[in-house]
């Protein structure tokens, strides 16, 4: 019995190393994969969407809490990578690429912080001219906002939603774009950045020049003196033409001294004004009539006792200049003193004494010295 028990001992101890293997005879086998779950925050609060892929395979989404989970992980150290969605940024110390050890039936955990990346941008430029700042200049953003340059010309548009923007400058008055420039720029904005424009201007004179002319049917008239109010006078050339230069912006009376032998047309006034503008010209003018002194006939009272010429034919505004010459008493006298246009009746006493009449009237007037008359002293003038 002895020989038999110490046979049978080997079987007897492999029997149970085998039930100590079998977890003591239970017939379960230990998991070999485990679980991976985690979350996606930026600032606290969860980020939903974002894709955590695993090396080897598997990919998992965040959910509107930013969690996600994947299971059935082989065991071991498994690396998980992050795909930064738009508008967010890797916070400080973050990787996208993160390592975790799986064990068995167990859940590894890990994280990711972001930040939020702004989806607006920022504008600033500047409005010079001739290297040095223009001030009050308005920027008009498209569909949006404006802005007025400082004393440093320099402008800012703040939170600037991203993409290509529009900017239009409305040009001061007293500047003109420099060569090259347009009143509009396109600029990109980029998310937390600041895109920069500028604008080059000259600045035009602040003087400007007034020209004109003076004429009298259609003729320039020579001669003729125009006053600047507060100062400056000019006078017409043989064209009729005129000009002051560097005259100060702004409303300006002018005044023409109507020449000799000439009036107003209608409707015009010696004085005018106009409007000077920077770098520009105004332009006045002035339309005259001319009035030409009157023809002037002569008619002697002789010693001969003549009225030389006796018959003369002469134009409406026409004056006629009687003439003694002798020292004796004549008249001129006419025939019928009531007929319109004649005149009244004159003496002429003094040798070189004269009388002046100028006829309007047309007609035929007659006339005669009084004391000579039956000695053929008389005369006719037709005015025609």
């Amino acid at each position: 019995m002895k020989i038999l028990s110490r046979r049978l001992l080997p079987f007897f101890a492999a029997a149970l190393a085998l039930a100590a293997c079998d977890g003591g005879g239970g017939g379960s086998t230990q998991p070999q994969t485990g679980r991976v779950a985690g979350s996606v925050t930026a600032g606290g609060a969860g980020v939903q969407g974002a894709s955590v892929a695993m090396t080897g395979g598997g990919t998992a989404t965040t959910s509107a809490t930013g969690q996600f989970a994947m299971e059935n992980v082989a065991v071991g150290n498994r690396t998980l990578t992050l795909a930064v969605p738009n508008g967010f940024t890797l916070a400080a110390g973050q990787t996208a690429a993160k390592s975790v050890a799986v064990a068995a039936g167990q859940t590894a955990s890990v994280s990711w912080q972001l930040m939020q990346t702004p989806q607006t941008g920022r504008i600033e430029g500047s409005v010079t001219a001739g290297g040095t700042g223009v001030q009050g200049v308005s920027i008009a953003l498209t569909g949006g906002a404006t802005a007025t340059t400082n004393a440093a010309g320099a402008f800012a548009l703040e939170n600037v939603p991203v993409g290509n923007r529009t900017l239009t400058l409305t040009v001061p008055n007293g500047f003109t774009l420099a060569a090259g420039q347009t009143a509009a720029k396109q600029v990109t904005v980029a998310a937390g950045q600041t895109a920069n424009v500028t604008w080059q201007l000259t600045q035009t004179p602040q003087t400007g020049r007034i020209e004109g002319s003076v004429t009298a049917g259609g003729a320039g008239v020579q001669g003729a003196s125009i006053a600047l109010a507060g100062g400056g006078n000019a006078a017409t050339n043989a064209a009729g033409a005129f000009a002051f230069e560097n005259v100060a912006v702004g409303n300006r009376t002018l005044t023409l001294t109507v020449p000799n032998g000439y009036t107003l047309a209608a409707g015009q006034t010696a004085a005018k004004q106009v409007a000077v503008a920077a770098g520009q010209t105004a332009n006045v003018t002035w339309q005259l009539t001319h009035n030409p002194a009157p023809t002037v006939v002569e008619i002697h009272l002789t010693a001969g006792l003549q009225f030389a010429p006796s018959q003369v034919t002469i134009a409406p505004g026409t004056t006629v200049r009687w003439i003694n010459d002798a020292a004796m008493l004549h008249t001129i006298t006419p025939l019928n003193p009531n007929q319109a246009g004649a005149w009244p009746s004159q003496q002429l006493d003094n040798a070189g004494q004269t009388y002046e009449f100028t006829f309007t009237t047309a007609g035929t007037y007659d006339y005669r010295c009084n004391p000579h008359a039956g000695l053929g002293m008389t005369g006719s003038i037709t005015v025609q």
